[in-house]
């Protein structure tokens, strides 16, 4: 497994048979830090897809990530990870599901909850956002796209939670009643 017999000597045997353990060694620096914080499901599910994809490059077994994973943590994921049982710090399907549970809980919700609860993340580009918010219209069956008022509605979700005050001020007292009109 991860011995292999050579090089260092045995005393015990009178053989001279030689062994050499290998450790695996990972390097942490390939895995962000991540930073704990709650409610952005989208940021969480993609660092533990990448944090997963680092470990099986690694080649070790699915327990031993753990160790990796909590010194990968910020200082609000680890209070969360000192929280758990010891028996889920160490076993990573536990591990993992408890990560998903607490982080990635997002996902769970329906799709008009995703789209009420959408606002713009730090550092996203405007168009990306309503992009990102118009995916989520679609997906919770919102016809923001044939006019009436679901798409005055759509403009006003855009404009509450655009985070961009400017924007606001130029666009919400022109009352548009159409996403592609403040596209």
């Amino acid at each position: 497994k991860d011995q292999i017999r050579r090089l260092s000597y045995d005393d015990d045997e009178r053989d001279d048979t030689k062994y050499l353990e290998i450790r695996t060694h990972f390097s942490l620096d390939k895995i962000a830090e991540f930073d704990g914080k709650r409610y952005r499901s989208d940021s969480s599910l993609q660092w533990l897809k990448r944090f997963i994809y680092e470990m099986k490059g690694t080649r070790m077994p699915q327990n031993s990530w753990c160790e990796p994973f909590s010194l990968s943590l910020d200082r609000a994921a680890k209070s969360w990870y000192r929280q758990l049982p010891k028996k889920t710090q160490q076993r990573w399907n536990l591990l993992n599901e408890a990560f998903l549970d607490f982080y990635c809980s997002q996902f769970d919700q329906s799709a008009c909850t995703r789209y009420y609860s959408a606002s713009r993340k730090e550092n996203e580009p405007i168009c990306d956002f309503l992009i990102r918010l118009n995916g989520y219209a679609r997906t919770a069956k919102i016809q923001y796209e044939k006019g009436g008022a679901d798409a005055s509605d759509h403009v006003e979700q855009f404009l509450l939670n655009c985070g961009d005050d400017e924007v606001m001020d130029l666009l919400y007292p022109l009352q548009l009643a159409d996403i592609q009109r403040v596209e």
